[in-house]
């Protein structure tokens, strides 16, 4: 938060704050659809971020009136040209924010991706011995990088707690990434007692194929 020298907020925050209802008020008139929402609140939860896809939006919303708005005073001192410039800044801002969010979820997919062949190998190592799933990752999660290590430490409650084809589903969800989709299907043949190894071993060698 902009603060001033007395503790006090600023201007620009308190100005952002007025407009913060008929933000909100803009944003029920153009709702996001329902794929739209979830797969914002799929990213949220991944990025630990606290606050509604709704409420970020009208709060980025808000922030661009606020650009907007200052760039109305370059008019009347003769700079309408200069007013231009803020209110294409004033959009950009908006779609910067929605943006950064989908860049670093991009990231940590691309870092999960990068970890899938030696998962995948793992898990056929592992699985010639002992097919508890839960196990096994409760050990992979020891040497698992940063991504994929807390998107784990979600799915291991998950099994401990609930269905297990059920939280290997969710997780597959709050990733949305395709090759990881394929391990997880694989993987729900296992919690069904179907013999994975051909299917993994096939995998596995696509998953190196692609990384190359």
């Amino acid at each position: 938060a902009v603060r001033n020298i007395h503790g006090k907020r600023g201007m620009a925050e308190k100005l952002q704050h007025a407009l913060m209802p008929f933000a909100h008020l803009l944003s029920g008139l153009f709702p996001m659809s329902e794929y739209k929402a979830k797969r914002m609140e799929a990213n949220f939860s991944r990025l630990r971020i606290a606050q509604t896809p709704q409420g970020y939006c009208s709060a980025l919303l808000a922030k661009s009136m606020l650009l907007f708005a200052a760039g109305l005073l370059f008019i009347p001192l003769g700079f309408p040209w200069l007013f231009l410039v803020t209110a294409v800044a004033a959009v950009l801002s908006y779609f910067r924010g929605i943006q950064d969010i989908q860049k670093k979820v991009e990231t940590q997919n691309r870092a999960i991706e990068a970890e899938l062949p030696r998962l995948a190998e793992t898990l056929n190592y592992s699985l010639q011995e002992n097919r508890d799933l839960q196990k096994f990752f409760e050990k992979y999660r020891k040497v698992a990088g940063k991504e994929l290590g807390a998107e784990l430490d979600r799915l291991i409650i998950e099994l401990k707690t609930g269905n297990q084809e059920a939280a290997l589903r969710r997780m597959d969800a709050r990733l949305g990434v395709p090759s990881f989709s394929a391990l997880i299907a694989i993987l729900c043949g296992v919690h069904r007692g179907v013999d994975q190894r051909v299917s993994l071993l096939v995998l596995e060698q696509d998953l190196r194929t692609r990384a190359r």
